[in-house]
């Protein structure tokens, strides 16, 4: 059906797509009453009355449906008096927010409408979690200890460098449970917040002790003292005498007593808490003093009768004891001949058995047993006697 109200003109080809058994609804009289009456098309006929016109209000788009303009109609007859038009939906306008990742939350880019907030997440930003470190154990070298620093998300996604700090604590010495080296990532920009924080290792530095094993000293009427010239890698030196006549100082000065023969071991310890400990046993033995027949008084060999002579010396208290030696040989390179006397009061011995009319060479040391076996003191000059 055609409404023909207020029609003005129809023209040609007006009705191409209307069906075969089409009208128009038209007042008597109206020019498109004549156009259906001279082209035979049925009509039917609108009575004429006075309007009773009704405001159809406007419609407001949003952002996802259309509206409508303003408009009227006829509350009796419906016809309508202003059309209403489409007005299309205004569509979404959205702004964008970023919530910030932190350890253990995601964060997320978000739209958001700013007329019917609707919201669309654009991408989820991952929460970091773990951090990878170059190296996570070194040793001690007195300096600082910057391992590189991986971190990744949650999916195991990389996290550009750009996007954190990266600082370091008690990252020189050799750590323990209370001050661990740490480094620490603080997040910073536009994507994440928070830090994290791994701890990694510092292990102490090989020690070592250098300087002599083994010291060799003679006995002496006074106390006598030198310096162990021992050396750390790191770490205070420490010595410790099992002997108390021959003490260690703190600095590594040895001090033997007077009159004393025998052995001592320093134990030498170094170490703190960037070096390991190191430990070396220092062995001084104290010979006993030498006697010297030349200087000491009323020391003398005697010849006497029957292939025998006499020597004779000075005591030594704190000796073992004594041994002699005689040979035929000045240099004492074959032929000897050692007795040894026990006991330090004995000064004087008769060697017997000796062939006349030679000439003998004699000399004679002390010794002292430690630790079950006998440690001798040099050789004395040495004296010659020819058997009658």
């Amino acid at each position: 059906m055609i409404d023909g109200n207020e029609v003005k003109s129809i023209g040609y080809g007006t009705f191409w797509l209307c069906s075969d058994d089409f009208t128009i609804k038209c007042y008597e009289n109206s020019y498109a009453y004549d156009y259906a009456i001279a082209n035979d098309i049925p009509v039917i006929l609108k009575s004429k009355h006075e309007h009773y016109i009704v405001t159809d209000p406007a419609v407001a788009p949003n952002c996802t449906k259309t509206g409508l303009t303003k408009g009227s109609h006829c509350s009796e007859c419906n016809e309508v008096i202003v059309e209403q038009k489409v007005v299309p939906s205004t569509g979404h306008t959205y702004k964008k927010t970023t919530t910030k990742a932190k350890p253990g939350t995601n964060g997320a880019v978000v739209k958001t409408c700013t007329v019917c907030k609707d919201e669309v997440t654009v991408s989820t930003i991952y929460a970091p979690k773990t951090i990878a470190l170059s190296v996570a154990s070194y040793k001690y070298n007195g300096k600082q200890r910057k391992p590189v620093v991986t971190v990744k998300d949650g999916k195991g996604n990389v996290i550009a460098s750009s996007n954190y700090t990266v600082t370091y604590t008690n990252n020189i010495n050799a750590g323990n449970t209370k001050t661990k080296p740490t480094v620490k990532v603080t997040f910073k920009g536009s994507k994440y917040t928070g830090s994290l924080s791994r701890t990694f290792t510092i292990n102490k530095a090989t020690n070592k002790l250098t300087g002599a094993a083994v010291y060799t000293k003679t006995a002496s009427i006074k106390a006598q003292s030198f310096k162990l010239n021992m050396k750390a890698t790191g770490g205070k030196i420490t010595y410790k005498s099992d002997n108390k006549n021959v003490k260690a100082d703190s600095t590594g000065k040895v001090t033997i007593a007077k009159n004393f023969s025998g052995k001592a071991v320093i134990t030498v310890t170094a170490g703190n808490n960037n070096y390991k400990t190191a430990t070396k046993k220092v062995t001084i033995t104290v010979k006993p003093a030498a006697v010297t027949l030349k200087s000491v008084k009323n020391t003398t060999v005697k010849n006497a009768s029957k292939g025998k002579f006499t020597i004779t010396w000075n005591k030594l208290s704190y000796a073992t004891g004594y041994q002699i030696q005689y040979s035929a040989n000045s240099s004492f390179k074959s032929g000897n001949k050692t007795v040894n006397v026990k006991g330090a009061s004995t000064v004087s011995k008769a060697i017997t058995g000796l062939a006349k009319n030679k000439t003998y060479y004699v000399r004679i040391r002390t010794y002292k047993t430690i630790a079950g076996k006998n440690v001798f003191s040099a050789w004395s000059a040495k004296k010659s006697v020819k058997i009658k």
